[in-house]
């Protein structure tokens, strides 16, 4: 992974910890874009290419989804407590 890549993978990582201890549901990508001041496609890209499988995904409309780009989505439960003793132990 390019050392760009990896830096906006963990603002993006960072910014869903945050969001899943303050009881936050789903992020939209709008709403992830906004908060990582990255761009709409970059955090789709982000997330389809090196997350996918650390994500879940609310289902919606095919067609909203494509044209806004607003798919919503949150860490697994897994994932965060994993993240999380990682950040205790340093």
């Amino acid at each position: 992974m390019h050392k760009g890549t990896e830096t906006k993978v963990k603002t993006l990582l960072k910014v869903l910890v945050d969001a899943k201890s303050a009881g936050e549901g789903f992020l939209w990508t709008r709403e992830l874009s906004r908060r990582t001041k990255m761009n709409p496609a970059t955090i789709s890209w982000i997330t389809n290419r090196y997350l996918w499988d650390k994500l879940e995904f609310m289902e919606v409309d095919p067609l909203i989804e494509k044209g806004l780009k607003i798919k919503p989505l949150t860490l697994k439960q897994e994932v965060y407590e994993e993240i999380l003793k990682r950040n205790k132990r340093t």
